[in-house]
Parts: C-alpha cells; structure tokens; sequence
C-alpha cells in the first residue's frame, strides 16, 4: 500500500492523488483496523479512486481485485448493472463475443446479451 502511493507505481495511485490515511502510516494501526491478511487475499480499495483508509479496504481475491479496476465499465441492460464478463457468466456467452457485438460491430447492450451465440442457440429446445 505503503509503495503503491511511493514508488515505481505511483502514476497509478499516489500520481492520481491516492494515499495512505495518516492513521494507517503506522504498520500497528493498520494492523488494528484490518487484521492479518488472510491466504490468497491482497489488499483492495473498494472504491478505486477512493484512499486506503478504513472503510474503504478489504481483503480480496485476485478476481475481485480485476473486477474492481477503474478501466472496467459496467453495462446496463434493462435494470441490472453488471461487468462485461459477469454478462458473459450468466449467459454463457464468451467475454471475447460480448466486446466484439458491442465495441467491434457496434451493437446495443441489450442486443449484445439477449442474442444467443450459436452454441448456446443449439442447447435451447426447439
């Protein structure tokens, strides 16, 4: 955390304004606040323009972490907001398919997640 907001990657945290709560620059408060880190979870900021600060940290798996990366935009469709690929898992579409219908061939969202691909078309009965 500490060397995300200092070193080499600081263009993407501390270059973008992000920093360590004054609390938190003290290993024993951090500690306090969030405990050990539990096997395979890393450090995530809930909100990714937010600071790491209470509240606003977590431990989280990789895929959460990707999942949570400012670059990745939701989709709406209908009343549901969801990634790209949480889309593609929950109707069995390919990511790769869903990006192509909407930023290759310009389709709408609603168009992109409603059509069935043709492997998924051949498992609906007829």
């Amino acid at each position: 955390m500490l060397k995300r907001c200092r070193s080499r990657k600081y263009p993407y945290h501390g270059g973008r304004g992000i920093t360590v709560c004054t609390r938190w620059q003290a290993f024993e408060n951090f500690f306090a606040d969030m405990g050990a880190c539990p096997a395979g979870l890393t450090l995530d900021r809930i909100d990714g323009n937010g600071h790491y600060e209470p509240g606003n940290c977590r431990w989280a798996t990789w895929s959460q972490q990707s999942r949570n990366q400012r670059w990745r935009t939701p989709l709406t469709v209908g009343d549901e907001t969801l990634l790209l690929s949480e889309w593609g898992e929950r109707i069995g579409v390919p990511v790769s398919t869903l990006w192509a219908r909407i930023y290759a061939y310009g389709w709408d969202t609603q168009r992109a997640v409603t059509t069935p691909t043709l492997t998924t078309w051949s498992r609906v009965p007829h």
